[in-house]
């Protein structure tokens, strides 16, 4: 960071978390930036009209807003008029991606951003007409192609460099490459390292003006244009043999990009992103303005395929309610590199007592807090590692405090995925206490799950959508009752009781990780599926 960083210490700062209150909070840990309250999007949204009287009762002397990439960052306005309208004397912007603190002053803000709100506006109709290639753009690359199979993959990205989507989309095409192929990557964000080990070449989108991240939806719609155009530089470059997507808000350029380029599009599909935005997102009024567009979009997508890969049986039914024709439509779960992740040395003889593990980013679906109350009924040696982040672990460490659990519990937050695999190992039991989803079935296919598996850790889990099929209860995993704390702690100490203390499950789940689970396994069966569609 410059040195004027070092004028913040001494000051009582309000930090608005852009990227994540983690992020902002972890900053502040490592500059020693005394942080008197820190607020991130949900709650600038749901207080605006609170955000002066709070940021008075916290008595800061300055407001500081935090984000990992401010050159990417969503909706950067909102952010900018909540600096403009906290009473404090000092105003800055931190950018951990340039490491530059910028100093913003009050007198301009508004009508600077009052200026890229107009702009943005005139842009968001003209990016809804506008496609985002021509065929004059398709370069021709018949004669590189079949040189070598090859791979062009996009991605939209993510702000957080770790994650389960993030695993699986390394992990297949990291799978791709152990069958020969050469593999791009084309995302609108630089690659995290984990993304970055798994392909042979790729190309990355530079940062949207600020009126075209106006909102994120009109951001994914903006990104299209030069995610297409860097796709079709690294297609001349590869002579792709197809066209690989993952299904994301409003994302067409993969799909854009094989029409353009002849070849076959693989929509990789998690779920649709319709009920997905109903249900797990915040957005603002503005962004409802898309709703109507994005059920176009989707099915353009879905309609676009050769070949629609959901993570799972009740995902694949989302897809052909979605529009998918269901002979275009496959089931290929997740799955694990047992090459990288693969069993320690079994407990930690140093440590006294059991250590539960679990992993997620505390989203409504993981069950993080099912396991908060099933802490206060194991005994007292147990211990439980939570490694990751998200908008609910707050109200998970509120919930510990208040059933006395919280120092029995180590909150590791977001770690590298090489770190956090090396956590989990150190574990003795495993963890997955999945809750239902609201008037839908579960249809997730969990990253952790594989990699508990290839852990060699006895694992505890719901009995929910996949995870109870690809888990045989008493032999390669115990299951329990979704949503059920009682349960869940009954389970657990069921598998320490017994005389290996779980240590059988767990090598007959690495056994079969191996055997039937591997990334290599997933992308052969893709493969095959799409040769049988193109014949």
């Amino acid at each position: 960071m410059t040195p004027s960083l070092a004028g913040l210490r001494d000051k009582r700062c309000l930090l608005l978390a852009a990227t994540s209150a983690q992020d902002a909070e972890r900053f502040a840990r490592e500059h020693n930036v005394n942080a008197v309250l820190v607020l991130d999007r949900g709650d600038l949204v749901r207080s605006v009209s609170q955000l002066r009287s709070r940021a008075a009762r916290a008595r800061a002397d300055c407001v500081v807003v935090h984000s990992c990439d401010w050159a990417r960052q969503p909706t950067p306005q909102i952010y900018e008029l909540a600096l403009a309208a906290v009473p404090a004397r000092k105003r800055y912007v931190v950018d951990e991606e340039s490491q530059e603190l910028m100093v913003r002053r009050r007198t301009g803000l508004v009508g600077r951003v009052a200026a890229e709100v107009f702009a943005g506006a005139v842009a968001a109709g003209a990016t809804l007409i506008r496609p985002s290639v021509s065929s004059r753009d398709c370069p021709d690359t018949k004669s590189i192609r079949g040189r070598e199979p090859s791979i062009l993959a996009f991605w939209r990205g993510s702000l957080v460099d770790v994650g389960g989507s993030i695993t699986h989309v390394s992990g297949i095409l990291d799978g791709f490459r152990s069958l020969g192929y050469r593999v791009g990557a084309v995302t609108a964000r630089p690659l995290p390292s984990q993304l970055a080990d798994a392909v042979d070449d790729s190309e990355v989108m530079a940062p949207l003006p600020a009126h075209l991240r106006l909102s994120s939806d009109l951001a994914a719609l903006s990104s299209n244009r030069p995610v297409c155009e860097a796709g079709l530089r690294l297609a001349s470059r590869l002579g792709p043999s197809f066209v690989y997507q993952r299904n994301d808000t409003f994302f067409t350029a993969g799909a854009e990009v094989a029409r353009c380029l002849g070849v076959p599009l693989v929509l990789e599909w998690n779920g649709d992103v319709i009920w997905t935005r109903e249900h797990w997102e915040t957005t603002l009024g503005m962004e409802k303005l898309f709703d109507r567009h994005l059920v176009k979009i989707q099915r353009w997508n879905v309609d676009s395929a050769d070949l629609i890969v959901a993570v799972s049986e009740h995902a694949a039914e989302m897809a052909i309610r979605a529009g998918a024709s269901a002979t275009r439509v496959v089931v290929v779960p997740n799955g694990v590199d047992t090459g990288r992740v693969h069993p320690g040395e079994v407990g930690d003889t140093s440590r006294e007592g059991v250590l539960i593990g679990w992993v997620g980013s505390y989203g409504p679906w993981h069950g993080a807090d099912i396991l908060i109350e099933a802490v206060p009924l194991l005994p007292s040696s147990v211990r439980v590692l939570m490694v990751g982040d998200g908008d609910e672990r707050s109200a998970c460490e509120a919930r510990a405090r208040a059933l006395g659990v919280w120092d029995r519990i180590t909150w590791a937050g977001r770690r590298p995925h090489s770190e956090a695999i090396a956590l989990l190992g150190e574990c003795d039991v495993l963890v997955s206490p999945h809750v239902p989803l609201p008037d839908q079935a579960f249809f997730g296919s969990p990253t952790k799950i594989f990699e508990y598996m290839a852990l060699g850790r006895p694992i505890v889990a719901s009995r929910l959508g996949q995870i109870g099929t690809v888990l045989e209860h008493g032999r390669t995993g115990y299951l329990v009752e979704p949503g059920d704390p009682q349960d869940l702690a009954a389970g657990l100490m069921t598998v320490l009781r017994t005389p290996d203390r779980g240590r059988s499950l767990g090598e007959a789940a690495r056994a079969e990780a191996e055997t039937r689970h591997t990334w290599s396994q997933r992308a052969q069966a893709i493969l095959g599926h799409l040769a049988e569609v193109g014949s």
